[in-house]
């Protein structure tokens, strides 16, 4: 587990490249209480369009007068997204294959836009991803824990495509040791 007083100073001690800028900082969780502001960002990966759109629609507009939520969205095709979510789209692409080190470099960039804003908690998923609880459910949920929720594998414990089409991927970029495979749905950060 990475160390830190705020989810600025765990981020910035986990990414090590020299093309990050430095993380806001986000309070501490002591100073939170019920009643102040709680801002979730789910950061999406998407091929070109956001499957159950309805869905991510309704669950934004279901947070309460202190929960609020965003999306941060990195499309392989940017320009095909729909009108609605062409806001949340960044405009830049990697052009990420399915499992390339370029899926790492867009989850980068979308947890990068996501802490200019006024994050409190940050939520990796993908397109096929669809919220299950209400807005105000999850917010209440994850006050309740500050913790970061990884299901993750180290190398030594994937298959050998993983270990070469994979982590062999980034292995230029970080040490080996620091890398695990986490499905993008599978990841929360506070």
């Amino acid at each position: 587990a990475v160390r830190g007083a705020t989810l600025g100073d765990r981020m910035a001690k986990l990414y090590t490249m020299n093309t990050l800028r430095p993380l806001s900082v986000v309070p501490p969780p002591e100073e939170l209480s019920e009643d102040s502001p709680f801002h979730v960002t789910v950061c999406l990966i998407i091929v070109d369009r956001l499957h159950h759109e309805d869905a991510w629609r309704r669950w934004l507009a279901s947070g309460g007068p202190h929960c609020s939520a965003s999306l941060v969205i990195h499309a392989k095709h940017p320009e095909r997204a729909s009108p609605w979510a062409r806001p949340f789209t960044l405009a830049r692409s990697r052009m990420p294959e399915w499992n390339s080190k370029e899926v790492i470099l867009a989850m980068l960039d979308t947890l990068r836009e996501a802490m200019r804003g006024d994050c409190r908690r940050c939520i990796f998923a993908t397109e096929s991803c669809v919220p299950l609880y209400d807005l105000a459910t999850v917010c209440n949920r994850l006050r309740e824990h500050d913790a970061s929720w990884f299901d993750a594998w180290p190398a030594e414990e994937a298959t050998r495509w993983e270990q070469t089409d994979q982590f062999g991927q980034v292995s230029s970029f970080f040490p080996p040791r620091a890398v695990f495979k986490a499905l993008p749905g599978w990841v929360l950060l506070t």
